[in-house]
């Protein structure tokens, strides 16, 4: 069962409900980190917020350790949002009996002690000295990733090359809590709005953390009494929420999770104008022009490199829908021709000039599909090495229709950075990218003008 995901840094926090493991984990990323264990508070919720509050003091001093810690516990709040994480954690760990023995015997010593975040917790703190433990994590942070690209709570926005240097970049987080707080308060829902951003690096992108103030209301409360029990009061709120931004810097895009105060693409605005120095890019409809493919003109634009050519990578017109029809003054009635599938071998062009008589023609064309197959690569001392024959190729299948264009798996959801970034670069070579309607009139205006 999916629960709601942790976006702020306390909550994170929170999800370790084990004293223990909090201590363990936190100081596996920041060893002598100075935090007064023996003083925090039994309660987990309380013990979070004064952990928090050490985190803060912590920021300037010990900023890449904490980055690191940040970056483990917001995967470990992805994670928590499925239960059926649990399993595939525990089934990884007793494929290894020595790291399962050491979680068996651990003193989480707390009710419902396995749960998805303290399990995951677990395996990271056991990650920065166990390399099997490792493994399990770097896999875990891959399913993260996947499991975050599904909540359909996030949005993504294509952006424009940033144009901040890395040496900017502190200054620009501190600029952009200024105008957030100013557009809060514009808005007259908080008259004291603050936020606290914490960066960390992960495999794909850099994700920015930003706590926030809720808009002070007056709400009910729970707290403790001096006597340790519980009781409700009214007062202002002064909880915390938050949101995440992900910047994958390979890809020039940005995801941003549900924000509670605003509409996400303000807030992206404002990060990327004072973090990144770089601005969304609007999507506009497009329109694809499909009967280029269907001639023999395609086999010009439609190519790799000669190299990777010789290396047994190709891209090649894979299926194709159309409907022909004659110029008699009976019209040959229009008729659909589908399922038409073709290897890489196979010439399209010469099958379609066997199935056309000589007073039949191409009216429409329907569907394209166009496979490409790439060899996997390795990222070596800089370079992109060609992976082993064994380990074969990726296979990415675009389709086309006049109105919309479409991938399996999605362009944005591509792994491989050398891959994403190839047909990213090659989409206009190939003929995909296709036209806004403006841009297709124009170009139609200028033929006829120049006929």
């Amino acid at each position: 069962m999916a629960i709601a995901v942790a976006t702020n840094l306390k909550d994170m926090i929170e999800l370790i409900s084990s004293r223990t493991l909090l201590k363990d984990f936190i100081e596996s990323h920041i060893p002598n980190s100075g935090i007064k264990w023996e003083k925090l508070d039994k309660d987990k919720s309380i013990r979070a917020t004064q952990t928090h509050e050490y985190l803060l003091k912590l920021k300037a001093d010990r900023t890449d350790e904490e980055n690191h810690l940040v970056g483990a516990l917001s995967v470990i709040a992805v994670l928590n949002q499925d239960a059926g994480n649990l399993p595939y954690m525990r089934k990884q760990l007793q494929f290894l009996p020595n790291l399962n023995t050491a979680f068996e015997f651990y003193p989480f010593q707390c009710p419902n002690a396995h749960t998805v975040a303290n399990v995951a917790a677990w395996i990271n703190m056991k990650s920065q000295t166990d390399a099997a433990a490792k493994d399990i994590w770097e896999e875990l942070v891959g399913v993260a990733q996947t499991q975050q690209q599904k909540n359909n709570q996030w949005r993504i926005f294509d952006i424009t090359p940033p144009k901040k240097k890395q040496t900017e970049y502190l200054a620009g987080i501190a600029e952009f809590q200024r105008d957030f707080k100013a557009f809060e308060e514009k808005k007259g829902t908080s008259d004291d709005f603050d936020s606290e951003v914490f960066p960390s690096t992960l495999d794909r992108c850099i994700r920015y953390i930003i706590n926030t103030t809720k808009p002070l209301r007056e709400v009910k409360m729970r707290e403790k009494d001096a006597s340790g029990k519980a009781r409700w009061r009214t007062g202002k709120d002064n909880h915390q929420t938050g949101f995440i931004i992900d910047h994958y810097f390979l890809r020039d895009y940005i995801a941003i999770s549900k924000v509670v105060s605003a509409d996400e693409k303000e807030i992206a605005e404002l990060f990327l104008r004072d973090v990144l120095g770089a601005e969304i890019i609007e999507q506009e409809r497009k329109v694809y022009d499909l009967l280029q493919f269907a001639s023999p003109e395609s086999k010009t634009f439609l190519r790799l490199p000669a190299k990777m050519e010789k290396q047994g990578e190709h891209i090649w017109i894979s299926g194709m829908e159309f409907a022909v029809s004659d110029d008699t003054q009976t019209p040959f009635p229009r008729l659909k021709i589908k399922g038409c599938q073709f290897s890489e071998t196979d010439d399209i062009h010469a099958f379609l000039e066997k199935l056309l008589h000589y007073d039949l023609h191409i009216v429409d064309v329907l569907k394209i599909t166009i496979t490409l197959q790439l060899r996997k690569r390795q990222f070596i001392t800089d370079k992109w090495m060609l992976a082993t024959k064994e380990q074969g190729f990726n296979e990415y299948v675009f389709t086309l229709s006049p109105t919309s264009f479409s991938s399996n798996p999605k362009l944005i959801n591509i792994k491989d950075n050398f891959d994403f970034k190839f047909i990213k670069d090659h989409r206009k070579d190939w003929h995909l990218e296709g036209e806004t309607p403006n841009e297709r009139a124009k170009r139609k205006a200028t033929t006829e003008n120049n006929a």
